[in-house]
């Protein structure tokens, strides 16, 4: 039986068009695919960059706790701006802290707030804040009263 050329070349246009769908399909695919898997990566590395910032701040922390407590400064004497901390491994930098202590001695409270900024080497405008307060009976013993982790 005879085919006209033009039901031929429908039927060779449709199957092209097809195949032209498909892979224009599969292709959107993996584009959605490729932007999911970028967009954990970054969640994942923006996480880990702000956890390494507040350990920054709590690095800071612990300073202040350290001069309160084993140096024997004076409760206002820990004014820290810019102090760099290294991993004790590599020696890379990994970031800074800022630390400001307050005291509030009153009558009965005898309060001291630790304030810390912990900045990320790697993203300076990245930023953790802890606030501690701490309830002294003599110079020499401090006890938590709170610790707030402020984004």
């Amino acid at each position: 039986m005879y085919t006209s050329p033009s039901n031929t070349t429908l039927s060779e246009g449709s199957i092209l068009l097809m195949v032209l769908v498909l892979f224009g399909l599969f292709f959107a695919l993996i584009l959605v695919g490729v932007g999911i898997i970028s967009s954990q990566f970054h969640q994942i590395v923006n996480q880990a960059e702000r956890e390494k910032t507040y350990n920054i701040a709590e690095a800071g922390i612990r300073y202040g706790l350290w001069e309160l407590m084993v140096a024997q400064e004076s409760a206002n004497a820990a004014q820290v701006k810019g102090k760099t901390v290294t991993d004790p491994a590599s020696g890379a930098t990994l970031g800074t802290f800022d630390l400001t202590t307050q005291s509030n001695k009153k009558a009965e409270t005898n309060l001291v707030t630790l304030t810390a900024v912990g900045k990320d080497a790697a993203l300076p405008s990245l930023t953790q804040t802890i606030v501690v307060i701490l309830q002294t009976t003599d110079n020499k013993t401090y006890s938590i009263v709170s610790w707030d982790h402020q984004l």
